[in-house]
């Protein structure tokens, strides 16, 4: 968790304030790509590919692929700051 206002997921076009990764990834079984925002002048910095199966599980947070994009987001969001 970030706590900044300006972290943001792009859902369908749809941008959606930032809480939790883990519950990002988990719960948005339509979740295919998120886009990680500069924060000022708020341009894409990074392109994550959410490649999971669907319908995804709370149990899913094991796997080394789950771990993957968690970290790879936490990447992208620490050098956006």
């Amino acid at each position: 968790m970030t706590g900044r206002a300006a972290d943001a997921v792009l859902v369908r076009r749809i941008v959606l304030p930032l809480v939790v990764i883990t519950a990002l990834v988990i719960l948005w079984d339509v979740l295919i790509r998120v886009f990680v925002f500069t924060p000022r002048p708020g341009r894409v910095q990074e392109e994550v590919a959410i490649e999971l199966p669907s319908p995804r599980a709370p149990s899913m947070k094991d796997t080394p692929e789950f771990l993957r994009h968690t970290a790879t987001l936490r990447r992208a969001l620490a050098k956006s700051s």
